[in-house]
């Protein structure tokens, strides 16, 4: 049976990573969504940001529609924001480093001096999001893949190909400034479809985590 997505809260895969980890302190096992021990003020400092980039996104105004959490993937697996506007469709992946050093050279994604993998995961995020909609709606769509970045520094020398690299503070400004090419019916259309769970249920077996069927 179908879910509706729309009333899932930012960072709720997280929530539930959190409530595991709990659940199972003191038995000696490990949450089944985590690849290693993870430290709980971790967990929650990446709840802290996906929270932070929702309130961002409510204040968007009337004809922008935003979803939590969907999960793609049974191993845990989510995109913490699908964005839907006159814009067109975005993947937002929330990454929360405040207190430290964020460098960006096209693919290389540096935090504090060391190499992450946030570009080519939100590139592949797109062409997950972007093959279920276009499958699931009817017609063609590129969802756009989106870092959005909390950090005391952030320097962006050049942009990845094909991922928006923005910080928060900015990120409402630069959604605003984006060409609109949506109309009000397809922004409908996508959103009604987006909420919908068993269209990500279906997409984890059309796509690989490399974006390749």
């Amino acid at each position: 049976m179908c879910a509706d997505l729309a009333s899932n809260r930012p960072g709720e895969s997280i929530r539930q990573l959190i409530d595991e980890l709990a659940t199972n302190a003191g038995r000696g096992v490990e949450a089944k969504a985590c690849p290693a021990p993870f430290d709980q003020s971790a967990l929650r400092k990446g709840l802290d940001g996906e929270e932070k980039v929702a309130r961002r996104l409510a204040f968007l105004g009337e004809g922008w529609f935003s979803i939590h959490s969907i999960p793609v993937r049974a191993s845990g697996t989510d995109v913490d924001h699908l964005l839907i506007g006159p814009a067109g469709v975005f993947t937002l992946n929330t990454k929360n480093h405040l207190g430290q050093r964020v460098w960006v050279a096209g693919d290389v994604f540096k935090v504090n001096g060391f190499n992450q993998d946030y570009v080519y995961c939100s590139r592949a995020e797109g062409v997950r999001v972007s093959r279920a909609l276009t499958s699931a709606c009817g017609f063609d769509l590129d969802a756009e893949p989106v870092i959005v970045v909390l950090a005391e520094n952030c320097c962006v020398k050049e942009s990845p190909r094909d991922v928006h690299v923005v910080e928060l503070e900015e990120l409402r400004f630069w959604l605003k400034w984006r060409p609109t090419i949506l109309t009000p019916s397809q922004v409908t259309t996508i959103y009604e479809t987006a909420r919908d769970s068993d269209v990500w249920l279906k997409s984890s077996e059309m796509v690989g985590v490399d974006g390749a069927r």
